[in-house]
């Protein structure tokens, strides 16, 4: 029927029907179209919510072919599905079932950590990817495909002291693990100063901090909220993500 142009709020992002949105980024504090899709395609089954929920899964846990190749690290895909042009997908219907025949293309990725982890911002890094592994995770549920449930398995054992650190950045889990969060009353100054003391008064149990850079390095410093910001939405995902990864995995 030809392409129909948004008006208002909407076309900041997305021109026309006729070009249907890739989200590079993830379902977090700032945007929640991936979830928002989530929870359409049990609904809809249209090919428009499907392509978009899928698209960024496989944008957050896949790499070309031909980096592939060079890495000794799990990857969820090297193409993305072909649902198929703009214009139709808002008007076809798709099963999860027949998502697995459809054909394939090639994409872009996001970039991944020399160890791999997807690393979409330095800033908080391991709360956007524990968002995406809680998108990987509710796919699995709505499809059966655990494709990207793995992904977000080998993502969490990552962030849990599986990285070049050797140390988790969950406060208080595992025998070594980052000990520094930028957070106040844990580190209980009393002089107000960030620097003093050196080491942290209280354990702020269960807090997940900023997580690695673009190299895998991580800076354990209370003063450096880059790497070591902690903040509800951060554990919101890691939350929602180890929920879907004890339902899938942990209880064997």
């Amino acid at each position: 029927m030809g392409a129909h142009p948004y008006t208002g709020y909407l076309k900041r992002i997305i021109e026309d029907t006729g070009n249907c949105w890739q989200n590079i980024w993830v379902h977090c504090w700032d945007t929640v179209w991936g979830g928002v899709f989530a929870k359409l395609v049990p609904i809809t089954n249209t090919s428009r919510d499907w392509y978009i929920f899928r698209w960024n899964l496989e944008y957050w846990g896949g790499l070309s072919e031909s980096d592939a190749a060079d890495v000794d690290y799990y990857v969820a895909c090297t193409s993305h599905k072909y649902f198929g042009a703009d214009d139709t997908l808002w008007n076809t219907t798709i099963t999860a079932e027949e998502i697995a025949d459809l054909p394939e293309t090639d994409g872009t990725f996001l970039a991944k950590t020399p160890a791999g982890f997807a690393m979409l911002n330095n800033y908080g890094s391991a709360r956007y990817d524990c968002s995406a592994q809680l998108c990987a995770l509710v796919y699995a549920k709505e499809t059966g495909d655990f494709t990207f449930a793995d992904w977000a398995e080998s993502q969490m054992e990552y962030i849990l002291g599986d990285n070049p650190m050797g140390y988790s950045y969950l406060v208080g889990y595992s025998d070594s693990y980052a000990s520094h969060p930028h957070h106040r009353a844990s580190h209980g100054s009393t002089t107000l100063n960030m620097d003093d003391p050196e080491d942290q008064v209280h354990v702020l149990w269960g807090a997940l901090v900023g997580g690695p850079d673009q190299e895998d390095y991580h800076k354990d410093v209370t003063s450096d909220y880059i790497y070591n910001e902690v903040a509800v939405d951060y554990n919101a995902a890691y939350t929602g993500a180890l929920a879907g990864l004890y339902w899938y995995y942990g209880r064997e």
